[in-house]
C-alpha cells in the first residue's frame, strides 16, 4: 500500500495528485525504478533552492564527470523538490549533498536496456562496448570551452551571415538573421552578448536578481529594459512547472533508457526555484551549470532553429558553415595552401577545400549536420546507419572526385597521397569510436564507399587545433594520429609540442571584443 494517499497532492509539490505523479516511481519494481525512488526519497525533504545552491557550493573535485552528474542531480531536484519560499540562504551539509549525488550517480551510470529483453534485442551486437559509449556521450556533450562557444556563435549566426548576404548573395538562400530575430525577438549579436554577460554574472554569483542582471545586459547590448526582461524570463529561465514540462517534452515516451532524454538545462540554463507567489524572491534565478549558457548561445540556437525551420534552415546554414571552415583552414595553413571549391577545375563532384602539405593533399568536405538523437540514446543499427548516411554523402563526393580526376594536380603540385576528411558541425565522438569500427565500415561499404582511408573531425576540434596547425603541425599527420588514438590524447601532445594556447587562436580576438565591455563594467 502507498505510504501517501493516492488522491492527495504529491509531496514533491508538482501540483498533481500523488497517483498522477510519483506513485509510479513507488510502484516501479525494476532496477531503474528502485533507483529513482531512492533518489526521490533523498530529495523530497529539501526545497529546490536548498539543493541547487548546495550543488553550486559542493566540491566536485573527486568527481571527474562534474557537469554530467551535476546536471542529473539538478534535473531530479526540479522534479522532486518543492519550490522555496524564503529569502534566507539555505545550507545543506556536504555530507547530505554527497549522499544525494552518489544516489544519482548510480542512476546515471545504469542502462535500462540491460533489463529489457525486447529493447536489448534491438541493440548493436557490440552492446558490451556501446553501453558505456551511450553513457559517456551525455558526459562528453557537456565538455566544451565557453569562450570558444560564444566566439563561434558570433561568427556563425552574425558575422558570416552578414558577410555572405553582402558579398555572396547567391549563397544566401535562407535569411538566417531574419529567422533568428523572428524566433528570439532580438538580433543574433544581442542574443549572444546577453548570454555571455549572464554566464559571467552566474559564475560570479550563485543567486542572481533579474532586476540587477538587466543593467549588465544593457551595458554590452543594445536592448530595451522590457525586451531584456522578457528574454531573460522566457528564453533563458524556467520555474519548476515549466522545467518539468520541458523535461516531459524532451523524453521519448516509447523508450525508457536513461540516455533517451536531453537535459532541460540545455533549454533553460537558469532555474527559478522559489514559489511564484512569493514576490520578494520571485525576481531571483540560479544557474546550476553556468557554462550551459554558452551552449545555449551556440548549439542551443542551432537546435532551436532546426526544430523551427528544418531543412530550409540547414540548407542555408551549410553555406555559412563552409565559409567558416574555410576561414579556419586559411588561418591554420595560409591562403596559398588552401584551395577552395571554386578554384578546382573538375567537371565531377568537388571537395569544398583541398589543403596542400608538400606531396600530400587533404580533401576537406564540410557537413553542417548534427548526429541523430537515437544514435546517442539507443545505438541501434538503424540509428547508426542514419547518421552514417550524412557522413557517407560527403565521402561519396570525395570518392567521385578522385575517380573522375585521378591525375588532378592542384596548382601544379605533385601529389603522392590523398587524405580525405569530413568536418562536421555535430560532435563526432560516437561515430569515431573504435568500438563501432566494424559496423561503421560495413555500412559504408554497403553504400559503395571504397576509400581506404578517411577521417572525421568536428569543427570544435578544428578550432582547438588551429593555432597548432599555424605553428607547423601537419594536418594529415594529426588526423592519422587521432585515428590510432583519441582526440584528447593527441591534442595534449600537440599542445605540448607547440606551446600554443587559446589566446593564439583565430577566435581569441573575437572573445576579447566580447569580453571588453564586461571587464570595463566590472572594473
Amino acid at each position: 500500500m502507498s505510504r501517501i494517499g493516492r488522491n492527495v497532492p504529491c509531496d514533491c509539490r508538482s501540483g498533481k495528485k500523488y497517483k498522477k505523479c510519483c506513485l509510479r516511481y513507488e510502484e516501479d519494481r525494476t532496477h531503474v525504478g528502485r533507483l529513482i525512488w531512492r533518489i526521490r526519497e533523498a530529495l523530497v525533504p529539501w526545497s529546490l533552492d536548498e539543493v541547487l545552491l548546495g550543488m553550486r557550493r559542493y566540491d566536485f573535485r573527486s568527481f571527474e564527470e562534474e557537469p554530467f552528474l551535476h546536471a542529473t542531480v539538478c534535473e531530479f531536484a526540479v522534479r522532486f523538490c518543492q519550490p522555496g519560499d524564503t529569502e534566507e540562504t539555505p545550507h545543506l551539509s556536504d555530507e547530505a549533498l554527497r549522499r544525494i549525488t552518489e544516489s544519482v550517480s548510480c542512476y546515471a551510470y545504469s542502462d535500462p536496456i540491460g533489463y529489457d529483453e525486447e529493447e536489448q534485442s534491438k541493440r548493436l551486437e557490440s552492446e558490451d562496448v556501446v553501453v558505456p559509449l551511450r553513457i559517456l556521450a551525455k558526459k562528453f556533450e557537456m565538455e566544451f570551452t565557453p569562450n570558444q562557444c560564444f566566439a563561434q556563435a558570433l561568427h556563425l549566426f552574425s558575422i558570416i551571415p552578414d558577410f555572405i548576404k553582402r558579398e555572396k548573395p547567391e549563397n544566401y538562400p535562407f535569411d538566417i538573421v531574419a529567422a533568428f530575430r523572428k524566433e528570439f525577438t532580438i538580433s543574433p549579436e544581442v542574443y549572444i552578448k546577453a548570454c555571455l554577460i549572464s554566464w559571467d554574472r552566474a559564475r560570479a554569483e550563485p543567486t542572481l536578481n533579474l532586476s540587477k542582471l538587466i543593467p549588465w545586459v544593457q551595458h554590452i547590448a543594445t536592448i530595451g529594459e522590457n525586451e531584456c526582461k522578457d528574454f531573460l524570463s522566457n528564453h533563458l529561465s524556467a520555474d519548476k512547472i515549466k522545467f518539468q514540462q520541458t523535461l516531459e517534452n524532451l523524453q521519448d515516451p516509447s523508450f525508457k533508457a536513461v540516455m533517451s532524454k536531453i537535459s532541460p538545462l540545455y533549454v533553460f540554463p537558469f532555474v527559478r526555484p522559489w514559489r511564484e507567489e512569493t514576490p520578494e524572491v520571485n525576481d531571483r534565478i540560479i544557474a546550476p551549470i553556468p557554462n550551459l549558457l554558452a551552449y545555449k548561445a551556440s548549439q542551443g540556437v542551432y537546435n532551436q532553429l532546426v526544430a523551427k525551420y528544418g531543412t530550409e534552415f540547414t540548407n542555408g546554414f551549410g553555406y555559412i558553415f563552409e565559409e567558416y571552415v574555410g576561414r579556419l583552414l586559411r588561418s591554420s595553413f595560409g591562403s596559398e595552401r588552401v584551395i577552395s571549391e571554386s578554384e578546382i577545375t573538375a567537371e565531377s563532384k568537388k571537395p569544398d577545400f583541398i589543403v596542400i602539405e608538400d606531396d600530400i593533399a587533404v580533401l576537406v568536405e564540410c557537413k553542417a549536420f548534427r548526429y541523430t538523437k537515437p544514435l546517442v540514446t539507443e545505438s541501434t543499427d538503424e540509428s547508426l546507419r542514419d547518421s552514417l548516411k550524412k557522413v557517407g554523402k560527403g565521402l561519396t563526393q570525395i570518392q567521385e572526385f578522385l575517380e573522375g580526376n585521378p591525375c588532378y594536380l592542384p596548382r601544379g603540385k605533385k601529389i603522392k597521397e590523398i587524405v580525405p576528411v569530413i568536418i562536421t558541425y555535430g560532435r563526432t565522438y560516437m561515430l569515431t569510436s573504435p568500438a563501432l569500427k566494424a559496423p561503421r565500415e560495413k555500412m559504408l561499404s554497403d553504400r559503395g564507399i571504397q576509400l581506404k582511408e578517411w577521417h572525421l573531425l568536428d569543427v570544435r576540434q578544428l578550432e582547438l587545433l588551429e593555432p597548432h596547425f599555424k605553428s607547423g603541425e601537419s594536418f594529415s599527420g594529426v588526423l592519422r594520429d587521432i585515428a590510432d588514438s583519441t582526440f584528447s590524447e593527441i591534442f595534449e601532445k600537440v599542445a605540448s609540442r607547440t606551446g600554443k594556447k587559446f589566446r593564439d587562436s583565430f577566435l581569441y580576438p573575437c572573445v576579447q571584443n566580447l569580453l571588453a565591455p564586461v571587464k570595463e563594467k566590472s572594473g
